[in-house]
C-alpha cells in the first residue's frame, strides 16, 4: 500500500503492473534504474524506516526476541546470454561495494546469493555455501567409491516424503513405489549427486508419469534422462573444464575463467562438497557426456 512516485518515468502503474513491467520490459527497467539513481539516499532511508516499524511490531508480539530477515531467491538472479556478464558484475558491485546498504538496524540479515559469489569476492563477504550431500568418497583418482552414510541420509529423506518413518525402519510406502529392489532407488540417489532438489525433480517426474505400482526400472531411467536433459547440451569448452575438475576434485581458476566457472556453479553442474576441506566435483548425471566430449576432442586433436 506504499505510494511510489517516480515522476521521471512518466508511467502511472499499479504495483502488480510495475512488477510485470520490471520483469518483461528492458526499456522500463532502464528508466527505473535511471530515475532511482538520483534517489538512493532517500530510498535507503524509507526502506530502513519501513523495517524499523516492522521490527518494533514483531518484537512486541514476540517478547523482544531477535528478528532475522531472510532475503530469499536472490540466488536465482541471472541474466540472458546478452547480459549475463553485466548481471554478474552488478551483483559483485552490490555485495563488494555497497554492503553497508544491505545491512538494516536491529535485524540479522541473511541473503541467499549465487554460489559463485564466494569465488569472485573471496573473504570480502561472509558467504556460506550449503554443500551437496556427499555420496562418494574423495580420492585422488577418477573413481567414486560409495559413501554409504550419505546415501542412507537421502534414503531416509525419500522415506519421509513417501510417508514412512525411517526411525522405525518402515518401508510400506517405499516398497509400494520402488518394490523390494532398493538398488533402483539407490541409482536415483547416486544420479542426484547429493543435490536434494534434483532428487525431488526425478521423484516428481516418476510419480507424475506413474501408471502402475511399483515403478518400473525403465520409468526411473526416464526420470534420470529427464533430469540429464535439463543440463544438456554442454559445449566443448565447458566439458573440458568439467573433465579437469572430475580428475582434480578442485577448482583452479584465473580472472579470465571466473565467468564460465560462475555459470557452471550457478547451474549446479559443478557440485560443492565438504569432507574436512572444501572440494568440488562434477554432477554425475552429466559425467558420461563430459567424458565423451573430452574423448572426441582428444581424438580430433591427435588426428590434426
Amino acid at each position: 500500500r506504499t505510494k511510489v512516485e517516480i515522476k521521471e518515468i512518466g508511467f502511472d502503474l499499479q504495483p502488480v503492473s510495475i512488477k510485470a513491467e520490471l520483469k518483461e520490459s528492458p526499456s522500463f527497467r532502464s528508466k527505473v534504474q535511471a530515475a532511482l539513481a538520483n534517489h538512493i539516499s532517500q530510498i535507503n532511508q524509507e526502506v530502513r524506516k519501513f523495517f524499523q516499524d516492522g521490527v518494533q511490531k514483531v518484537k512486541q508480539l514476540n517478547n523482544q526476541k531477535p528478528v532475522v530477515f531472510i532475503f530469499d531467491s536472490l540466488e536465482q538472479l541471472r541474466g540472458t546470454r546478452s547480459n549475463e556478464i553485466q548481471v554478474q558484475q552488478s551483483v559483485e558491485s552490490i555485495f563488494g561495494n555497497h554492503l553497508g546498504l544491505l545491512e538494516l538496524p536491529n535485524l540479522h540479515m541473511v541473503y541467499t546469493v549465487p554460489p559463485w559469489l564466494k569465488l569472485v569476492l573471496p573473504g570480502a563477504v561472509d558467504v556460506v555455501l550449503l554443500p551437496s550431500i556427499r555420496l562418494w568418497k574423495k580420492i585422488d583418482t577418477g573413481d567414486r567409491p560409495a559413501y554409504p552414510e550419505g546415501i542412507q541420509r537421502l534414503r531416509n529423506a525419500i522415506q519421509r516424503r513417501l510417508g514412512d518413518d525411517p526411525t522405525r525402519d518402515e518401508w510400506k510406502n517405499w516398497e509400494r513405489f520402488f518394490g523390494k529392489d532398493h538398488e533402483i532407488a539407490n541409482e536415483l540417489i547416486r544420479m542426484s549427486g547429493g543435490h536434494f532438489r534434483d532428487l525431488i525433480r526425478m521423484l516428481r517426474f516418476a510419480i507424475t508419469s506413474l501408471k502402475t505400482l511399483p515403478a518400473t526400472p525403465s520409468l526411473l531411467q526416464k526420470a534420470i534422462s529427464n533430469l540429464r536433459s535439463q543440463y544438456l547440451p554442454i559445449n566443448t569448452q565447458d566439458a573440458l573444464r568439467l573433465a579437469q575438475i572430475d580428475r582434480s576434485r578442485t577448482i583452479d581458476y584465473n580472472s579470465d575463467e571466473v565467468d564460465s566457472l560462475s555459470r557452471l556453479l550457478d547451474l549446479h553442474v559443478i557440485l560443492y562438497l565438504v569432507n574436512g576441506d572444501d572440494w568440488y566435483d562434477v554432477h554425475p548425471v552429466i559425467l558420461e557426456e563430459v567424458k565423451r566430449i573430452e574423448k572426441n576432442q582428444i581424438e580430433q586433436t591427435n588426428q590434426s
